[in-house]
């Protein structure tokens, strides 16, 4: 893991409250809490509650990864990249049920809920989706 930006002493001093200022502000920083804290672990990131139907759905972002949270049976949940793989268009945002499938609004390209293509228009029969 790189070393933190802003020197961990800054964070420690008894009479400060607040992290230091450049800590909100600093692109390093972030990059850096992101590795820290958010790439280390796991995050719960919703409840179970939030989508209680197989097929729904809601969104979140991690950093900067776009995720689909889904329920795919009943005592299952799955979370994959909102990214489209063909040309990198986000293919859901907020919450809802997605009947099976994902659908790429850009080119189409259609996802199952486990996040296996399984249908990509205009591709030839040699396309393997697949891969």
């Amino acid at each position: 893991m790189r070393p933190s930006p802003i020197p961990l002493d800054d964070f420690s001093q008894p009479e400060k409250f607040f992290f230091p200022p450049r800590a909100y502000t600093s692109p390093a920083f972030h990059d850096f809490e992101l590795d820290a804290v958010w790439r280390t672990q796991w995050v719960a990131v919703g409840r179970a509650e939030e989508i209680p139907n197989v097929g729904d759905y809601f969104t979140i972002s991690i950093g900067p990864e776009p995720l689909i949270i889904v329920r795919d049976e009943p005592d299952a949940f799955i979370a994959l990249s909102a990214v489209c793989r063909h040309r990198s268009m986000v293919i859901a945002e907020g919450s809802g049920h997605c009947k099976g499938r994902f659908v790429c609004p850009y080119h189409a390209w259609t996802y199952d809920r486990r996040g296996n293509l399984i249908g990509a228009p205009q591709t030839g029969p040699d396309f393997d989706k697949s891969k």
